[in-house]
């Protein structure tokens, strides 16, 4: 839902529609103004005498359809230039390990409402799975393997795993204590650090965010430039070998510095700064990358014997991106970062995800040409400009999907990665209530992402085939309201016990005082 109007002892202080009518009329001045400064700067850049004033109008009054169709000529002309200068993103597929444990019995979920995603939800259906994977999805006329286990979801909800795309799980416990924050290694260039190595499998936000409906998540490092290798994690697992569903996936790129937990405090960097800083990045990538190329081509013409190579493990961890291997995650928020970045990994042929995403809006139509995914984070946060609307953020997945751009939400980013991981359903739901189609908002949580990911044919949406990662819940996942009563992770079925519940179970129970 979102407000429509707010009264503080009977005055009226805000009304949307007040609001919408105010946007409308700055939009119109803006525009002139444009128009006015535009017409003043081309007579002073090209004055005339009246005469030529004259006579150039009678010309424009002539002939307005000839100018207005070689203008537009010009225009098409120059976007299809502009679209040969970067080619589309290159395809990516990612492959999948199954957790080891999946039981082999079949299991068979009768009675709810089955949201398969990829296509019209179920009434009183069945999906039937064993050995980690979903084997049979229909109604209630369905066959039940003999021996199977039945779940009773009579009048409950069954949805895909929810798959989080930008998190730090199991890496960062308590932002505040630095012994606990293990996301970012020293020194800018770290491409050969293995994330998924230091998950911890006993972290306390595993679990809470597991009862938040989330069965996968991608935990990607920070700091630096190039910050390590990305992990696609299951949050079920006793050790992080058990977690690993997509080891190492992707190749971490910090675009922008200065945000995150400073950022949030102020010392924000001037429009100028950023786009300066964007391009240094980009030229230090590209030096990177090179150094990368000329050592992987001196390997190979050398015929590398061992013993005889000074061998390079930063260098030598690039190769599968160099080769499309492996996608390249960038974080960049503001407009200059985002298009440097796609102008410098597009050109390379670089497999290349958006994350975090603030300005994407003001780009849509490039991300959409260019087939650029991008994974937004913070939905639920103000706009960064004065002249920006308050909903600014909220509506962003909205205009993403209107121009269609492939989007995941991933609620917030650090501070707050781990513990606030669980609430990206109400992200979610905040873009539906301003704008974004409700199915747009289950797949920006379930299919999307796996189809960001590469793993559409595993993840995402309930299929025969799939992985069986699913969530019960008792109402609409997107509803505040709504309780995940069980997940189940590559057909195993997780406790739903966590620290939260623990607490509230505690307190619950405290005696009434007189």
């Amino acid at each position: 839902s979102r407000v429509s109007h707010t009264f503080v002892d009977g005055k009226l202080m805000f009304s949307r529609q007040h609001d919408l009518e105010n946007r409308r009329r700055v939009e119109e001045a803006r525009q002139a103004l444009i128009a006015e400064i535009t017409e003043s700067g081309q007579e002073s850049q090209d004055p005339e005498d009246e005469s030529d004033q004259e006579e150039s109008q009678e010309t424009a009054e002539a002939e307005p359809a000839q100018e207005q169709a070689s203008e537009d000529q010009d225009s098409g002309q120059e976007e299809a230039e502009e679209e040969e200068e970067l080619p589309a993103n290159p395809d990516h597929q990612a492959s999948y390990e199954y957790a080891a444990l999946a039981p082999a019995q079949a299991t068979a979920i009768v009675g709810a409402t089955v949201h398969t995603i990829s296509g019209d939800a179920i009434d009183n259906g069945v999906v039937v799975f064993a050995d980690g994977k979903i084997t049979a999805v229909g109604g209630s006329d369905t066959g039940i393997p003999s021996g199977a286990r039945r779940v009773d979801a009579s009048g409950k909800h069954l949805w895909p795993g929810i798959i989080h795309t930008q998190t730090v799980l199991g890496l960062n416990e308590i932002d505040s204590v630095s012994g606990s924050v293990d996301s970012a290694e020293m020194g800018d260039w770290n491409p050969d650090i293995d994330v998924h190595l230091a998950v911890r499998a006993a972290s306390t936000h595993i679990p809470v965010s597991r009862s938040g409906g989330i069965s996968h998540a991608v935990v990607m490092p920070e700091g630096g430039i190039l910050a390590g290798t990305s992990a696609l994690i299951r949050l079920d697992g006793w050790t992080w070998e058990e977690m690993a569903a997509v080891p190492r996936h992707s190749m971490t790129v910090q675009w922008e510095g200065g945000g995150g937990f400073f950022g949030f405090f102020g010392g924000g960097q001037s429009l100028e700064e950023r786009k300066k800083q964007s391009e240094e990045k980009a030229e230090q990538l590209e030096d990177y990358f090179k150094s990368a190329e000329a050592y992987l081509k001196a390997k190979a013409e050398t015929g590398v014997v061992e013993g005889s190579w000074e061998y390079d493990p930063k260098l030598e961890a690039l190769k599968p991106v160099l080769d499309g291997e492996m996608p390249l995650y960038v974080a960049a928020n503001s407009y200059y970062a985002i298009e440097d970045a796609m102008e410098w990994a597009l050109k390379r042929e670089l497999r290349l995800v958006i994350v975090g995403g603030r300005d994407a809006a003001l780009v849509a139509d490039k991300l959409a040409r260019q087939q650029v995914p991008v994974v937004l984070t913070s939905v639920a946060s103000d706009p960064v400009r004065d002249d920006d609307p308050y909903d600014a953020r909220y509506a962003a997945p909205a205009f993403l999907e209107e121009a269609g751009v492939l989007f995941s939400i991933a609620g917030i980013g650090t501070p707050g990665g781990s513990s606030n991981a669980r609430n990206v359903t109400l992200h979610a739901g905040i873009a539906a209530g301003f704008g974004l189609d409700r199915q747009a908002a289950y797949r920006s949580l379930t299919l999307n992402p796996a189809r960001i990911l590469g793993l559409e044919d595993t993840l995402g949406s309930i299929e025969v085939g799939k992985s069986a990662s699913l969530v019960l819940t008792d109402g609409d996942l997107l509803e505040q309201t709504t309780n995940i009563e069980q997940v189940w992770i590559d057909g195993m079925q997780p406790s739903m016990e966590d620290k939260h519940k623990k607490l509230y179970e505690k307190y619950s129970s405290r005696p009434k005082t007189r």
